[in-house]
């Protein structure tokens, strides 16, 4: 008797287009073997239900699913520049503030991100 091992995996992103139980199922029965939801984008109450979709799914096939879930890290944005653009000089001193509403010139911007003193340490690339 001979076995057959699946070598390949079939990840497929759950977006708007596949979201809802059929379109589950018939990816589902394609192949897929894992989802990826992208918890940067939608509400966390609208992932718990295709969450117990592919829950259902999984256990009506006796099929294991699994649900891989792509978490946002931190997002850094800087400020707006008083003129626009700037163009910064190979070792020249730039100062990043967490403080709102400063526009930015030559020598400084801002930044929302109020913790950056506290993650950054002195000579790391940012």
């Amino acid at each position: 008797m001979s076995t057959s091992v699946r070598k390949t995996s079939i990840i497929a992103t759950v977006g708007p287009a596949c979201s809802d139980p059929d379109q589950l199922t018939a990816l589902v029965e394609a192949g897929v073997n894992l989802f990826r939801l992208n918890f940067s984008h939608g509400e966390h109450e609208h992932y718990r239900q295709i969450i117990a979709d592919i829950r259902s799914i999984s256990a009506e096939r006796m099929h294991p699913v699994g649900i891989l879930q792509d978490l946002q890290g931190p997002k850094v944005r800087i400020g707006r520049f008083a003129d626009g653009p700037v163009t910064l000089k190979a070792g020249q001193q730039f100062i990043i503030r967490a403080e709102r509403g400063l526009k930015g010139d030559e020598q400084r911007v801002s930044t929302g991100f109020d913790r950056l003193h506290e993650d950054v340490e002195a000579g790391q690339h940012i």
